[in-house]
């Protein structure tokens, strides 16, 4: 289903942000942050939606960058290139593009010779559809993400698990092997529009919960987080002190920090302290 007309336009923006700033820190090999984390920040709307863009913008970034190449479109002022990226993609491999403001406009007028260059590219490269053009470990990556299964962590400081067990009941749902808190789910299942959803369930991988679990966090402990947002391994460590003690929660971005406060509210993770500064430049005599 296409996004209404209203916020289509805002979304490309906040897409094209995304991808520009996981591209600068690529770029600079510093400065970076997940794309889940950037894609759930408070201020973001349709955040299913612009994630959604944004990982397929960046899956075909490669052939998009040779489309528009085989174009002058990025000789104008009228859009930049992460923006273009995000539109070309809507525009030829997504769910289109509409002319809802001037970026889109100047993309749609480049409709032609953007479904020409593909055109060309494909046949040059004798495929049937542009997922082939994508590197094989780019296509060997999708098939793999596609396989796996969900992951939902309880977070019990509002609920116990058996609760979730029973507020999931009409999903196929299992308890994780090695982690007591984790749930496992069949592979595509959406928890986004759960009621629970960011307060008693977190949505994260079995890789993020394993730093909580591993360092076995005691109840009344102080612990430190050096680099704490978007604050999901923070809130976990909260949980697993069963709300008693102190969490100290570092991260240098002001953006990143506003997330994580977020975060702590929505978990009723009360313990945990959220610093805006850099862990390394912290007297230890002050905590």
């Amino acid at each position: 289903m296409s996004l209404p007309e209203r916020i289509e336009g805002k979304v490309h923006k906040q897409a094209a942000g995304v991808v520009g700033r996981l591209l600068k820190a690529q770029g600079a090999k510093k400065g970076g942050a997940s794309l889940k984390s950037l894609t759930l920040a408070p201020n973001i709307i349709a955040k299913k939606a612009t994630y959604a863009i944004c990982c397929e913008t960046l899956k075909y970034l490669s052939v998009i960058r040779d489309i528009i190449g085989k174009t002058d479109l990025l000789d104008s002022d009228e859009v930049s290139a992460e923006l273009a990226y995000v539109l070309v993609y809507e525009l030829l491999l997504g769910k289109g593009c509409r002319p809802v403001a001037a970026p889109e406009k100047h993309v749609l007028s480049y409709k032609a010779a953007l479904q020409s260059a593909l055109k060309r590219k494909m046949m040059s490269c004798k495929v049937k559809s542009p997922a082939e053009l994508l590197p094989a470990e780019v296509r060997l990556s999708s098939k793999l993400q596609s396989a796996l299964p969900r992951y939902v962590r309880v977070n019990t400081l509002q609920l116990s698990v058996e609760e979730a067990v029973a507020a999931l009941h009409r999903h196929k749902v299992e308890r994780d092997e090695h982690l007591d808190d984790l749930l496992v789910l069949p592979p595509g299942t959406d928890l986004h529009k759960h009621p629970l959803t960011g307060t008693g369930l977190v949505l994260q991988g079995k890789g993020s919960c394993m730093p909580a679990v591993a360092l076995k966090p005691q109840a009344g402990w102080e612990v430190i987080d050096a680099c704490a947002a978007p604050g999901n391994k923070t809130t976990h460590l909260a949980a697993r002190m069963r709300g008693k003690g102190k969490v100290y929660a570092f991260d240098a971005d002001r953006r990143r920090l506003r997330r994580l406060k977020a975060n702590i509210e929505a978990t009723g993770a009360s313990i945990v302290t959220a610093k805006n500064a850099d862990f390394l430049s912290v007297d230890p005599l002050d905590y």
